[in-house]
């Protein structure tokens, strides 16, 4: 699962094999077109692959950057 954080909206998250959507809980709306579960399910995995690992400390600095607080 991809998961791509916003600083204003919810976090949306992207499997990996199939390729569904989610964001703030709700499946996304599927593309009505062949080949979409696959195209999107290789791009969620390049984009996991190229993010490199978690770095929770580092995602709180993005954060408060972005929202404007410190700490």
């Amino acid at each position: 699962m991809l998961c791509h954080d916003e600083a204003w909206y919810g976090t949306t998250v992207t499997c990996c094999h199939c390729g569904d959507r989610w964001q703030d809980g709700e499946r996304s709306q599927r593309p009505n077109r062949r080949g979409w579960r696959t195209e999107a399910a290789a791009n969620a995995a390049t984009a996991w692959i190229a993010a490199g690992p978690y770095d929770p400390a580092a995602h709180r600095h993005w954060l408060n950057e972005q929202i404007g607080t410190s700490a």
